[in-house]
């Protein structure tokens, strides 16, 4: 909020959360060498990064021996899945920003909905892979076979419908909880200062 003063009346001026966003945006991505390095970044986190992981996905499916996979390969895969997914997304977001401008909040709220729910799921997994790794070390140890293809279908399931619900509930209020996310909105319900 600003004050001006006009032949001796005080005017209150209301900046809008949008146009403090674009300051902010200018501020921090305004000059040439912060906009290469941005798009640097942009390039390497959002599509080689994803890449990369689409390579060790193929290998996990189609380059080793199908008999050797147990339920922390196939969890691994499933959460690398959603790991490009929520990077792919959130570098989208980002690209159109800097070609289009601010994204409508109606749009940006599903954007964000579908990024929590492969971050959750994402975080989910891989706690689940690391109680199953003690378990295997630990208690299953003389266990002879486990079914890991229905342990692993069963697993994911169940997380997606965790995240999935976890997500709606929390977006219910209609507010964006990624950061990310709430600097590439237009039309914002929330103050600046909420953001920051």
């Amino acid at each position: 909020m600003n004050i001006s003063l006009h032949n001796s009346s005080i005017e209150i001026i209301n900046i809008s959360t949008n146009t403090q966003l674009e300051r902010l945006h200018d501020y921090l991505y305004g000059s040439v060498p912060c906009k290469i390095v941005y798009i640097l970044l942009l390039l390497l986190t959002h599509i080689l990064g994803p890449l990369s992981l689409v390579g060790i996905i193929a290998y996990e499916k189609r380059g080793g021996d199908p008999q050797k996979r147990n339920i922390i390969n196939r969890l691994q895969t499933i959460g690398l899945t959603n790991q490009i997914i929520f990077s792919t997304l959130i570098g989208l977001v980002r690209v159109w920003r800097e070609i289009f401008g601010l994204i409508d909040f109606d749009a940006m709220i599903w954007i964000e909905c579908f990024c929590y729910i492969a971050g959750l799921n994402f975080l989910l997994l891989f706690n689940e892979m690391t109680i199953i790794q003690f378990m295997y070390i630990v208690v299953w140890k003389r266990v002879k076979e486990i079914n890991d293809e229905f342990w692993a279908f069963f697993l994911s399931l169940t997380t997606t419908s965790v995240s999935c619900w976890i997500a709606i509930v929390e977006h219910t209020p209609n507010k964006l909880y990624l950061y990310p996310l709430k600097l590439h909105t237009a039309n914002l319900r929330q103050t600046f200062i909420e953001i920051r």
